[in-house]
Protein backbone atom coordinates (compact mmCIF):
# COMPACT_ATOMS: atom_id res chain seq x y z
CA UNK A 1 0.00 0.00 0.00
CA UNK A 2 2.62 2.12 0.95
CA UNK A 3 4.30 2.10 -2.65
CA UNK A 4 1.18 3.11 -4.10
CA UNK A 5 1.06 6.11 -1.56
CA UNK A 6 4.21 6.97 -3.31
CA UNK A 7 3.55 6.70 -6.44
CA UNK A 8 0.15 9.09 -5.51
CA UNK A 9 2.34 11.58 -3.26
CA UNK A 10 4.61 12.31 -6.56
CA UNK A 11 1.30 12.78 -8.69
CA UNK A 12 -0.45 15.18 -6.25
CA UNK A 13 3.28 16.78 -5.83
CA UNK A 14 3.55 17.18 -9.90
CA UNK A 15 0.20 18.96 -9.67
CA UNK A 16 0.98 21.30 -6.75
CA UNK A 17 4.09 22.14 -8.38
CA UNK A 18 2.39 24.37 -11.43
CA UNK A 19 1.33 26.40 -8.08
CA UNK A 20 3.64 26.15 -5.43
CA UNK A 21 7.15 24.85 -6.54
CA UNK A 22 8.77 24.10 -2.74
CA UNK A 23 5.41 22.40 -2.04
CA UNK A 24 6.33 19.96 -5.16
CA UNK A 25 9.95 18.90 -3.81
CA UNK A 26 9.01 18.47 -0.16
CA UNK A 27 5.93 16.40 -1.93
CA UNK A 28 9.03 14.26 -3.84
CA UNK A 29 11.21 14.32 -0.70
CA UNK A 30 8.45 12.52 1.50
CA UNK A 31 7.23 9.85 -1.68
CA UNK A 32 11.23 9.13 -1.81
CA UNK A 33 11.07 8.33 1.72
CA UNK A 34 7.96 6.28 1.85
CA UNK A 35 9.23 4.60 -1.16
CA UNK A 36 12.45 3.06 0.44
CA UNK A 37 10.06 2.28 3.51
CA UNK A 38 7.63 0.15 1.31
CA UNK A 39 10.03 -0.78 -1.23
CA UNK A 40 13.22 -1.73 0.28
CA UNK A 41 14.16 -4.87 1.51
CA UNK A 42 17.73 -5.65 2.43
CA UNK A 43 17.47 -9.45 1.21
CA UNK A 44 16.34 -8.52 -1.85
CA UNK A 45 19.06 -7.30 -3.99
CA UNK A 46 16.86 -5.83 -6.98
CA UNK A 47 15.13 -3.31 -3.88
CA UNK A 48 18.59 -1.76 -3.78
CA UNK A 49 17.68 -0.01 -7.09
CA UNK A 50 14.74 1.46 -4.83
CA UNK A 51 17.05 2.29 -2.11
CA UNK A 52 19.85 4.15 -4.33
CA UNK A 53 17.23 5.71 -6.71
CA UNK A 54 15.39 7.43 -3.66
CA UNK A 55 18.29 8.93 -2.54
CA UNK A 56 19.43 10.29 -5.14
CA UNK A 57 15.92 11.51 -5.14
CA UNK A 58 15.52 13.09 -1.84
CA UNK A 59 19.20 14.92 -1.96
CA UNK A 60 18.19 16.45 -5.24
CA UNK A 61 14.83 17.72 -3.86
CA UNK A 62 16.53 19.40 -0.91
CA UNK A 63 19.19 21.01 -3.33
CA UNK A 64 16.10 22.13 -5.61
CA UNK A 65 14.46 23.89 -2.71
CA UNK A 66 17.28 26.68 -2.50
CA UNK A 67 18.17 26.05 -6.71
CA UNK A 68 14.83 26.03 -8.42
CA UNK A 69 14.21 29.86 -8.27
CA UNK A 70 15.01 31.22 -11.73
CA UNK A 71 13.12 28.49 -13.68
CA UNK A 72 9.67 28.38 -14.70
CA UNK A 73 6.51 26.85 -12.80
CA UNK A 74 6.82 23.52 -14.98
CA UNK A 75 10.35 22.43 -14.13
CA UNK A 76 9.61 21.28 -10.21
CA UNK A 77 6.24 19.61 -11.86
CA UNK A 78 8.07 17.83 -14.54
CA UNK A 79 10.59 16.22 -12.23
CA UNK A 80 8.07 14.88 -10.11
CA UNK A 81 6.49 13.33 -13.03
CA UNK A 82 9.67 12.05 -13.87
CA UNK A 83 10.70 10.46 -10.89
CA UNK A 84 7.06 9.12 -10.54
CA UNK A 85 7.55 7.18 -14.17
CA UNK A 86 10.91 5.97 -12.37
CA UNK A 87 8.67 4.77 -9.51
CA UNK A 88 6.46 2.71 -11.49
CA UNK A 89 9.24 1.21 -13.43
CA UNK A 90 11.04 -0.24 -10.20
CA UNK A 91 7.07 -1.41 -8.65
CA UNK A 92 6.20 -3.11 -12.17
CA UNK A 93 4.98 -6.37 -11.86
CA UNK A 94 4.30 -6.68 -15.50
CA UNK A 95 5.19 -5.40 -19.15
CA UNK A 96 2.06 -2.69 -19.53
CA UNK A 97 3.38 -1.04 -16.37
CA UNK A 98 7.00 -1.34 -17.49
CA UNK A 99 6.18 0.62 -20.79
CA UNK A 100 3.74 2.88 -19.12
CA UNK A 101 6.58 3.92 -16.56
CA UNK A 102 9.13 4.43 -19.55
CA UNK A 103 7.04 6.77 -21.40
CA UNK A 104 5.65 8.71 -18.06
CA UNK A 105 9.88 8.92 -17.94
CA UNK A 106 10.36 10.18 -20.34
CA UNK A 107 8.13 12.11 -21.79
CA UNK A 108 8.40 15.08 -18.84
CA UNK A 109 12.33 14.48 -19.06
CA UNK A 110 12.14 15.97 -22.97
CA UNK A 111 9.98 19.03 -21.07
CA UNK A 112 12.52 19.82 -19.05
CA UNK A 113 15.55 19.63 -21.60
CA UNK A 114 13.30 21.57 -24.02
CA UNK A 115 13.58 24.36 -21.32
CA UNK A 116 17.01 25.81 -22.74
CA UNK A 117 15.67 28.48 -25.19
CA UNK A 118 18.32 29.04 -26.59
CA UNK A 119 18.90 25.35 -28.21
CA UNK A 120 16.18 23.01 -29.25
CA UNK A 121 17.81 20.63 -30.71
CA UNK A 122 18.80 18.33 -27.54
CA UNK A 123 15.42 18.28 -26.57
CA UNK A 124 14.18 16.93 -29.83
CA UNK A 125 17.14 14.74 -30.05
CA UNK A 126 16.11 13.08 -26.32
CA UNK A 127 12.94 12.67 -27.43
CA UNK A 128 13.80 10.42 -30.60
CA UNK A 129 16.60 8.53 -28.83
CA UNK A 130 13.68 8.15 -25.90
CA UNK A 131 10.85 6.77 -28.23
CA UNK A 132 13.23 4.33 -29.91
CA UNK A 133 14.05 2.86 -26.94
CA UNK A 134 10.40 2.42 -25.88
CA UNK A 135 9.80 0.67 -29.41
CA UNK A 136 12.43 -2.03 -28.84
CA UNK A 137 11.00 -2.28 -25.23
CA UNK A 138 7.53 -3.27 -26.59
CA UNK A 139 8.80 -4.97 -29.34
CA UNK A 140 10.50 -7.33 -26.54
CA UNK A 141 7.46 -7.27 -24.17
CA UNK A 142 5.33 -8.49 -27.62
CA UNK A 143 8.14 -10.83 -27.52
CA UNK A 144 7.55 -12.20 -24.31
CA UNK A 145 3.94 -12.25 -24.23
CA UNK A 146 3.47 -14.20 -26.80
CA UNK A 147 6.22 -16.44 -25.49
CA UNK A 148 4.88 -16.91 -22.26
CA UNK A 149 0.99 -16.21 -23.03
CA UNK A 150 0.56 -13.27 -19.85
CA UNK A 151 2.23 -10.00 -19.83
CA UNK A 152 3.22 -10.43 -16.16
CA UNK A 153 6.79 -11.09 -15.66
CA UNK A 154 7.68 -14.69 -16.04
CA UNK A 155 10.29 -16.82 -17.08
CA UNK A 156 10.88 -17.10 -20.99
CA UNK A 157 12.51 -19.72 -22.99
CA UNK A 158 13.90 -17.49 -25.43
CA UNK A 159 16.34 -14.83 -25.07
CA UNK A 160 14.97 -12.68 -27.86
CA UNK A 161 13.04 -10.32 -25.19
CA UNK A 162 16.00 -9.95 -23.38
CA UNK A 163 18.09 -9.00 -26.44
CA UNK A 164 15.55 -6.38 -28.21
CA UNK A 165 14.61 -4.89 -24.61
CA UNK A 166 18.31 -4.74 -23.70
CA UNK A 167 18.74 -2.84 -26.31
CA UNK A 168 16.02 -0.31 -25.85
CA UNK A 169 17.74 0.11 -22.40
CA UNK A 170 21.37 1.13 -23.79
CA UNK A 171 20.10 3.45 -25.71
CA UNK A 172 18.83 4.76 -22.78
CA UNK A 173 22.02 4.33 -21.15
CA UNK A 174 23.45 6.01 -23.75
CA UNK A 175 26.27 3.11 -24.56
CA UNK A 176 27.62 1.70 -27.96
CA UNK A 177 26.56 2.10 -31.11
CA UNK A 178 24.77 5.14 -29.66
CA UNK A 179 27.34 7.01 -27.64
CA UNK A 180 28.79 7.97 -31.08
CA UNK A 181 25.26 10.37 -31.88
CA UNK A 182 27.07 11.68 -28.25
CA UNK A 183 23.18 12.20 -27.91
CA UNK A 184 22.95 11.56 -23.51
CA UNK A 185 25.78 14.08 -22.90
CA UNK A 186 24.16 16.78 -24.79
CA UNK A 187 20.74 16.29 -23.76
CA UNK A 188 21.62 15.67 -19.91
CA UNK A 189 24.40 19.07 -20.56
CA UNK A 190 21.30 21.59 -21.58
CA UNK A 191 18.88 20.36 -18.56
CA UNK A 192 19.01 22.40 -14.89
CA UNK A 193 21.64 21.04 -12.75
CA UNK A 194 18.82 19.21 -10.77
CA UNK A 195 17.45 17.54 -13.51
CA UNK A 196 20.92 16.48 -14.87
CA UNK A 197 21.45 14.88 -12.30
CA UNK A 198 18.10 12.65 -11.90
CA UNK A 199 18.75 12.12 -15.59
CA UNK A 200 21.98 10.62 -15.36
CA UNK A 201 22.26 9.02 -11.88
CA UNK A 202 18.77 7.24 -12.05
CA UNK A 203 17.10 7.69 -15.73
CA UNK A 204 19.99 5.95 -16.71
CA UNK A 205 19.96 3.32 -13.67
CA UNK A 206 16.34 2.25 -15.16
CA UNK A 207 18.11 0.51 -17.83
CA UNK A 208 20.39 -0.92 -15.85
CA UNK A 209 17.52 -2.42 -13.68
CA UNK A 210 15.37 -3.59 -16.53
CA UNK A 211 18.22 -5.72 -18.28
CA UNK A 212 19.21 -6.85 -14.84
CA UNK A 213 15.14 -7.60 -14.79
CA UNK A 214 15.23 -9.79 -17.86
CA UNK A 215 18.45 -11.67 -17.33
CA UNK A 216 16.96 -13.10 -13.86
CA UNK A 217 14.04 -14.79 -15.61
CA UNK A 218 15.69 -15.28 -19.46
CA UNK A 219 17.85 -18.61 -19.83
CA UNK A 220 21.84 -18.10 -19.43
CA UNK A 221 23.22 -17.50 -22.98
CA UNK A 222 27.28 -17.56 -23.16
CA UNK A 223 26.39 -16.04 -26.56
CA UNK A 224 24.44 -13.05 -25.05
CA UNK A 225 26.89 -12.79 -21.86
CA UNK A 226 30.16 -11.92 -24.69
CA UNK A 227 27.66 -9.25 -26.44
CA UNK A 228 26.89 -7.44 -23.51
CA UNK A 229 30.89 -7.76 -22.39
CA UNK A 230 31.90 -6.06 -25.67
CA UNK A 231 29.24 -3.80 -26.22
CA UNK A 232 30.70 -2.67 -22.07
CA UNK A 233 34.35 -2.89 -22.89
CA UNK A 234 33.95 -0.95 -26.03
CA UNK A 235 31.85 2.13 -24.40
CA UNK A 236 33.76 2.09 -21.24
CA UNK A 237 37.23 2.93 -23.75
CA UNK A 238 35.47 5.57 -26.10
CA UNK A 239 33.44 7.29 -23.19
CA UNK A 240 36.74 7.55 -21.00
CA UNK A 241 38.55 9.37 -24.26
CA UNK A 242 35.39 11.44 -24.47
CA UNK A 243 35.64 12.29 -21.22
CA UNK A 244 39.29 13.01 -21.55
CA UNK A 245 38.88 15.78 -24.13
CA UNK A 246 35.50 17.30 -23.03
CA UNK A 247 36.09 20.87 -22.38
CA UNK A 248 32.39 21.21 -20.77
CA UNK A 249 32.12 20.42 -17.47
CA UNK A 250 28.47 19.03 -18.30
CA UNK A 251 29.73 16.92 -21.07
CA UNK A 252 32.61 15.22 -18.68
CA UNK A 253 29.51 14.10 -16.55
CA UNK A 254 27.87 12.62 -19.08
CA UNK A 255 30.42 11.04 -20.42
CA UNK A 256 31.43 9.39 -16.88
CA UNK A 257 27.98 8.34 -16.49
CA UNK A 258 28.20 6.46 -19.71
CA UNK A 259 31.20 4.89 -18.56
CA UNK A 260 29.68 3.57 -14.95
CA UNK A 261 26.57 2.34 -17.02
CA UNK A 262 29.00 0.50 -19.38
CA UNK A 263 30.78 -0.45 -16.78
CA UNK A 264 27.61 -2.46 -14.91
CA UNK A 265 27.00 -3.52 -18.17
CA UNK A 266 30.16 -5.47 -18.37
CA UNK A 267 29.82 -6.73 -15.10
CA UNK A 268 26.17 -8.10 -16.05
CA UNK A 269 27.86 -10.16 -19.32
CA UNK A 270 30.85 -11.19 -17.19
CA UNK A 271 27.80 -12.95 -14.72
CA UNK A 272 25.67 -14.63 -18.19
CA UNK A 273 29.24 -16.13 -19.03
CA UNK A 274 30.35 -17.09 -15.56
CA UNK A 275 26.60 -18.65 -15.34
CA UNK A 276 26.29 -19.88 -18.63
Amino acid sequence: MLTYLSIALLGISAIIGIFWKPGAYVGTIIGSAYFIISGFTPSDQMSYFVLIASLVWIIVSLYSLSYDRKYGKWLASSLALMIMGMMIILQATNYLLLITGWEIMSVPAYVIVGMNKKESSPAFIFMMFSEFSTILIIAGSVYAFFSTGTINFSPVTSYGPLLLISLGAVIKMGLTPFMISEWLPIAHGNAPANASAVLSATMTLMGVYVVMKMILQSPDNLGVGYLFLAVGSISILFSSIYAYISENMKMLAGFSTIENNAATLSAMGLYLVASS
